[in-house]
């Protein structure tokens, strides 16, 4: 089994990794100069479509704190974040290599400072919908209506 980077659509063969597009000229250069060994070529091009033909795609956006941003980084030891999500979600995913440390992801609202626009993090199971900003310290509180639930909410007050 072959090296795949699924996000980029690419196997590894002989050394260098190669897009669907890559093999597929390979094989034909192959074929115009009449050298008929491409058998690990074609076989690489069908083992990368296999793969990409049973993965999904998934698009998202994640907010951490700085402290679970940290935790990630050390859990994964990984430079890039993209590389870090994924290893991250694969141990998740796979079970046996759970990590010790779990990032507690929670259904919160995120609203924006009104005076440096600093991301605040509004629990919904909170009763009290008043906040405080941890970068400058201002206070506010949220404006809710009796029909709306809190974590729908995202409007200051004067």
């Amino acid at each position: 089994m072959s090296k795949i980077n699924l996000q980029d659509g690419k196997i590894e063969f002989e050394g260098e990794w190669l897009s669907t597009e890559d093999i597929t000229e390979k094989i034909n250069e192959k074929i115009q100069t009449n050298d008929l060994k491409f058998a690990g070529l074609a076989a690489a091009l069908e083992e990368l479509n296999k793969a990409l033909e049973d993965s999904k795609l998934i698009e998202a956006k994640i907010v951490l704190s700085n402290e679970e941003y940290t935790k990630l980084k050390e859990l994964a030891d990984e430079e890039d974040d993209q590389d870090c999500v994924n290893k991250a979600i694969t141990a998740y995913i796979q079970g046996g290599s759970k990590p010790e440390q779990t990032l507690d992801v929670q259904n919160i609202t995120v609203v924006k400072c009104p005076r440096c626009n600093e991301p605040i993090d509004i629990d919904p199971d909170n009763e009290s919908i008043n906040f405080e900003c941890p970068k400058c310290g201002t206070s506010g509180r949220l404006k809710s209506d009796e029909s709306e639930k809190i974590h729908h909410t995202d409007h200051f007050l004067g």
